[in-house]
């Protein structure tokens, strides 16, 4: 009977492995579908190999981030694919950030959102391949361009103008941070799609770098000591208690947490008092884009603007001489602008 039992329970284990492999080669496939990697692109990558660990931009190679481990850009002949690669092999390879790694993680992060039903976590396809450069083999991710604002500052105001039409939105990455342990949560890795939601108006969001999946806390409140922000401190006052809520029904909660969250939850509610009065003076100032023109009212300066210099070379009021300030600060403020933009 016992032998029975056991050989019983050992079909059944080597079925669930068979069905979870399957699974997972399914997966591979439909994120790897779209992505075509020739050898025309290895030949093009490895052409810039040497500006790529630089972190050197080139005509053609734009770099989105250039860190110690990793390099994230794109590539005018592939306007539709985002690059990411180890630039340290040994610090990537030691610290289980490798491509390899993160494909693990995409793949891991794929099957939990379909497990769970979260349709509002968008994950773009890639696909992992490999340039051999200066004797070494260096793996890349090619990575589905999302439809997204890549400015972090633009997804800051996003979050607070779509709220309302975010919080399933926030449940569902919540939870997903729970299975996961995704930590590296800020706002440029957990962008919203532009114009994307689903039949009832939910909008939804792409999970764009998920290198790091290493810690509940650390994803859900966040830490100033590492530079994460956490779900909580992403959100508004409303969405920050549900995360909390959620978190203390699904997970083991103690009284450390409870303060860890708390930290969080007050953190955040500061910061939105602040942006409600930033929001403010921009109001009562006119400003809507930030890039309107510096406007002075001189006459309300208290000044004489009509003191001459003592050049006698270019002999110039005072009046003259601001306004050539202001208007090079205009000048100077609407290149900047330009480069960024």
């Amino acid at each position: 009977m016992n032998t029975s039992m056991g050989i019983l329970n050992l079909c059944r284990r080597m079925v669930s492995n068979n069905a979870n492999h399957f699974r997972g080669i399914v997966i591979q496939k439909e994120l790897e579908s779209g992505i075509e990697i020739n050898a025309a692109t290895v030949s093009k990558v490895q052409s810039y190999m040497e500006h790529i660990l630089n972190g050197e931009e080139k005509n053609g190679l734009h770099f989105y981030q250039a860190q110690s481990h990793h390099r994230i850009f794109s590539l005018e002949s592939h306007p539709n694919l985002v690059f990411k690669t180890d630039a340290n092999l040994d610090i990537a390879i030691a610290k289980k950030f490798s491509m390899k790694n993160r494909l693990e993680n995409i793949l891991h992060a794929k099957k939990i959102c379909r497990t769970h039903d979260l349709g509002l976590l968008v994950i773009p396809n890639i696909r992992l391949f490999s340039v051999n450069y200066d004797g070494k083999n260096f793996h890349f991710i090619a990575e589905q361009k999302m439809d997204i604002n890549p400015n972090e500052n633009a997804q800051e105001e996003l979050f607070d103008q779509h709220a309302n039409h975010l919080n399933k939105t926030i449940g569902q990455l919540a939870l997903f941070i729970m299975k996961t342990g995704f930590s590296d949560v800020r706002w440029r890795n957990i962008p919203i799609l532009n114009n994307d939601t689903d039949a009832n108006g939910n909008r939804k969001i792409a999970l764009i770098d998920l290198e790091h999946m290493t810690s509940i806390d650390l994803g859900l409140f966040g830490d100033k000591l590492f530079g994460v922000r956490g779900l909580v401190g992403c959100v508004n006052e409303q969405q920050g208690r549900m995360i909390i809520d959620m978190a203390k029904r699904i997970l083991p909660w103690s009284s450390r947490i409870e303060l860890y969250a708390q930290r969080a939850l007050n953190s955040r509610k500061i910061e939105l008092k602040h942006y409600d009065r930033v929001k403010q003076f921009y109001a009562t100032k006119g400003i809507v884009t930030g890039r309107e023109r510096i406007e002075v009212d001189l006459d309300a300066l208290g000044l004489n603007l009509d003191e001459q210099n003592n050049s006698p070379v270019r002999p110039q009021s005072l009046g003259q001489m601001t306004r050539q300030v202001i208007d090079g600060l205009n000048r100077w403020f609407k290149k900047l602008l330009m480069r960024k933009s």
